[in-house]
């Protein structure tokens, strides 16, 4: 992750992050890197869901209740 922030799309991405108006007036095609960002953030979260399946043995809609669903938030946010 790192490497992908220093590199030239992760400063990209750093920069229509914090200014999408500045950034498209430097050229950054920020369609691009917004949909970068999204494929990229979509790519650990299929792999964290992977590995907690793995964890867990099993997935069922039981073990997403609505509490269960709230803690897995509580858990991200901090």
């Amino acid at each position: 992750m790192v490497n992908f922030v220093r590199s030239m799309p992760g400063r990209a991405i750093i920069a229509v992050r914090d200014n999408e108006i500045a950034a498209e007036s430097l050229g950054i095609n920020t369609t691009k890197y917004k949909v970068i960002a999204f494929v990229t953030g979509a790519l650990f979260a299929a792999m964290a869901g992977s590995l907690r399946a793995s964890f867990i043995q099993s997935i069922a809609p039981k073990d997403y209740a609505f509490m269960q669903s709230i803690m897995i938030l509580k858990e991200m946010v901090i």
